[in-house]
């Protein structure tokens, strides 16, 4: 069940602060590069017939989520024109490109943060941080894109997410993303 209540009153400040908010896609599934290749086998392999079940089915994930946030936000509602999909969608160029015909350039990011609990990510204790998991051992490179997903960061993990913040202001300044899927 989404709390559209709160979701409605983080986009509106997110938007106020100049930030462009990205189509997700509706149901964040698939995920993993497995669960890509068994969803959508004729978007991926050219070896397989072409399904148009599995390509409307792709579509509507993304259509499902701009229809709920028009609902949301109303005339307010600036459209996507940024996407990015979850999990390896983005290892899969075919995937890359079936999203950017929907006339949403797809974003990607270079560098990944998330707590103790996270096991792909394979920097431990990331630059002396307790708790925080990394892609790398090596701070981000400049213009880099991070990911932070949201729920990692509660509770007991919200100190460690204010230390990466302030490690990475001491380095880095923040921009946003722009329409062609860059830092800026």
């Amino acid at each position: 069940m989404r709390d559209t209540a709160n979701q409605e009153a983080l986009v509106r400040r997110m938007l106020t602060a100049g930030h462009r908010i990205a189509n997700h896609v509706f149901t964040h599934s698939p995920t993993t590069a497995d669960e890509y290749r068994s969803a959508y086998p004729s978007l991926i392999d050219p070896t397989t017939p072409d399904s148009p079940a599995e390509a409307r089915r792709f579509n509507e994930n993304f259509t499902s989520n701009e229809s709920h946030f028009r609902s949301l936000l109303g005339t307010d509602f600036p459209g996507f024109d940024v996407a990015r999909l979850p999990g390896d969608g983005r290892t899969f160029p075919e995937l890359v490109a079936a999203t950017e015909r929907l006339r949403m350039r797809h974003v990607g990011w270079d560098f990944e943060f998330g707590n103790s609990s996270i096991g792909w990510l394979r920097a431990r204790n990331w630059q002396g941080i307790t708790g925080v998991r990394a892609t790398y051992a090596r701070l981000p490179s400049g213009n880099d894109i991070i990911l932070f997903h949201d729920a990692h960061w509660s509770g007991i993990f919200r100190a460690s997410f204010a230390q990466i913040l302030r490690k990475l202001k001491r380095h880095f300044s923040f921009g946003l993303i722009d329409s062609n899927g860059r830092c800026s």
